[in-house]
């Protein structure tokens, strides 16, 4: 008994069978789109971002003219993976969920707050994405049921990124600044208690009144430092430059009715052809 098919042979064995082959590829369709009905329609929405060159949180950046002429505006491939880091971060994701109360969207029923929190967290990974392009630019892209809300999505996770970087940026200036006013108010009194030392002789006013000059000096110059990094703590650079910001998406993005059908149709014929081949095969 022949074991194997020609060309020929399969051809004429599937034209045969073409009705069966049609109404399971039909069947197969026809299935398909029932499922698609009951599928929740999502939209993708999108925000495009670029780092903002971190030399630039130099405070140099107010008092020096030429600083516009030494730093570019915008940041470099290690700026833009820094970005990416924060985005992606736990924190980041749970201010999200958090803000859009993202647990009641993923109907997460675990009645432990921390645990339902991160469990949203997961799902909300799932229909999102951060994307590197080759010109230094962050896509983030998210899915969501509801377009307003995907498109909020993306635009709040580039402003808390842009938030999260100027409040490291500012911690170090608030830092600066109360180490700086604290070495002031010491200087001020060492200065005060040596300006009012009573000199026993015409050498010691000489050095009294030199110690109390440079210490009148240093407490300039911190206090110029001082009002430097204030404004700078008031003024700090844009972390994140938004090139695109995401706007609720027109069209569904899944599930895409007209494709899901052709795959369907493509599995169906191609599994009832098989199908036909294996119970011929099976008779001879």
């Amino acid at each position: 008994m022949p074991t194997n098919f020609n060309l020929v042979k399969i051809v004429a064995v599937l034209r045969s069978k073409w009705i069966f082959l049609l109404l399971f590829t039909i069947a197969a369709a026809v299935v398909a789109n029932i499922i698609f009905l009951f599928t929740t329609p999502q939209y993708e929405s999108q925000t495009t971002v670029i780092p903002g060159n971190t030399e630039l949180a130099d405070k140099a950046r107010f008092f020096n003219p030429g600083i516009k002429d030494l730093y570019s505006y915008f940041g470099s491939g290690d700026d833009l993976d820094r970005l990416m880091a924060i985005a992606e971060m736990d924190t980041t994701l749970k201010q999200i969920v958090q803000e859009f109360k993202l647990n009641d969207y993923y109907h997460n029923n675990e009645k432990n707050y921390t645990l339902a929190i991160s469990n949203a967290v997961i799902s909300l990974r799932k229909n999102l994405k951060f994307i590197k392009t080759p010109n230094d630019q962050l896509l983030i892209r998210y899915r969501n049921s509801n377009p307003i809300t995907a498109a909020n999505i993306c635009n709040s996770i580039a402003h808390n990124i842009e938030k999260s970087l100027q409040y490291l940026w500012q911690e170090n200036y608030s830092t600066t600044i109360v180490k700086l006013d604290s070495s002031i108010l010491q200087l001020k009194k060492i200065y005060t208690t040596t300006s009012l030392n009573q000199a026993a002789n015409e050498a010691e006013k000489i050095l009294f009144a030199a110690e109390a000059n440079n210490l009148l000096e240093q407490i300039k110059q911190y206090q110029k430092n001082s009002n430097e990094y204030k404004l700078a703590l008031q003024t700090p650079p844009n972390a994140v430059l938004i090139m695109e910001k995401a706007t609720p998406a027109q069209q569904v993005c899944w599930p895409n009715i007209p494709l899901g059908t052709a795959v369907a149709a493509i599995l169906g014929l191609l599994f009832s052809s098989i199908l036909v081949l294996t119970i011929h095969r099976s008779k001879e």
